[in-house]
Parts: C-alpha cells; sequence; structure tokens
C-alpha cells in the first residue's frame, strides 16, 4: 500500500512541473488609443525554467531583448521554459508587463501600450 501511495505521490509531482521545449514568444505591441503598431519598443522576456527542481520552484532563467520591427512585431525563441515575462518599454508610453505559464511551444503575447 506504502508503495502505491509513494508512485502516485511521485507521479503527481512529476506531472505537475514540466519545461515546455523549444518555445517561440512572439507578438505585436500596439498604441493603445490608436490602434497602430509601434516599431523599436524595447522588449524584455524573462523564460523562468524549472530544470530538475522537485519542490516546484524556478530553478534557473534566461532573458532575452529585442526591439519591434517596422510592423510592431517581436519574436524570440528559447530551449526551454515553464512561465514567461514579457515587459515592453518605450519612449512616452507607461510600461507595461504581462505573464503566465507556457502550455504550449507557440505562444503570442500582444501589448497594448498607453501614452504617459
Amino acid at each position: 500500500m506504502k508503495r502505491i501511495i509513494l508512485i502516485l505521490v511521485a507521479v503527481l509531482v512529476s506531472s505537475c512541473q514540466n519545461d515546455i521545449e523549444n518555445i517561440t514568444i512572439s507578438g505585436s505591441v500596439l498604441d493603445s488609443s490608436t490602434k497602430k503598431p509601434l516599431k523599436d519598443v524595447e522588449i524584455e522576456i524573462i523564460c523562468w525554467i524549472y530544470g530538475d527542481s522537485i519542490d516546484q520552484s524556478y530553478t534557473d532563467k534566461k532573458i532575452k531583448r529585442v526591439k519591434t520591427d517596422n510592423e510592431g512585431k517581436y519574436l524570440v525563441t528559447f530551449e526551454k521554459g515553464a512561465f514567461i515575462e514579457v515587459i515592453a518599454n518605450f519612449k512616452g508610453y507607461l510600461e507595461v508587463h504581462e505573464s503566465g505559464h507556457i502550455s504550449s511551444k507557440k505562444n503570442i503575447i500582444n501589448v497594448k501600450l498607453k501614452p504617459e
């Protein structure tokens, strides 16, 4: 009986924390008033990783910085991850933070910036 309980606990713990491999984070950045794309917006993407954690805590993070293109779009890739933070910063606009758990290889996080 104890053996069955230990096996069930191990399965539950391992199923609760999984890094998704080969992930893509992409999106568009728009002016919230005009709905027009904003180019050259600084985007910082923080990707949190479980790694070999047995206590469901993040063990590492990778940070990438990019700027949006002429159409207000950005794209980054990571080897693996479990949680993502996107920070958008552009002169004349309020900084925006978006975050969420990664549940698939392709993730879209669109951002609307409000003028100051």
